[in-house]
């Protein structure tokens, strides 16, 4: 059995690279890490599957990775091999609202990553989202 480690970020490091912050050992095949990409941007990381046993994870680390109260939360989806109705139900979730530590949610990887873009175009909510082809294209919409 393969274990993968998270990595969160400390919401104090403005340094831009991760800071291990307490890492957790999560299902196999799975990983979440996240990062600085901007002064005020957070990017979480997701690979493997994201269904009912690793979106109780998924979301607990989101919020943590939110902590530091970003302005702008990417989650890139490029390295997700399954997208369960339980991982649709958890981006869904991430959205911004007034519980949420952050004022916008972009999606990175999800035009390029086929099993990603089906589930969400399957279920209409491609237009739900704030999608980027990468995170370059991204930062260059946003300045």
């Amino acid at each position: 059995m393969s274990v993968a480690v998270a990595e969160l970020v400390d919401p104090r490091d403005q340094t831009g690279g991760p800071a291990r912050v307490a890492p957790e050992a999560l299902s196999d095949g799975f990983a979440i890490s996240s990062r600085h990409v901007a002064p005020d941007m957070v990017m979480v990381e997701i690979a493997g599957d994201l269904d009912i046993a690793t979106v109780p994870q998924a979301d607990t680390f989101l919020d943590q990775a939110a902590a530091g109260r970003p302005r702008h939360l990417i989650i890139d989806l490029a390295r997700v091999e399954f997208l369960a109705s339980s991982g649709l139900r958890f981006l869904l979730a991430g959205r911004p609202d007034e519980d949420r530590n952050y004022a916008r949610l972009h999606l990175l990887g999800v035009t390029r990553n086929r099993i990603v873009h089906r589930a969400l175009a399957a279920t209409a909510l491609l237009e739900q989202f704030e999608i980027a082809e990468d995170l370059e294209s991204l930062l260059a919409e946003l300045n």
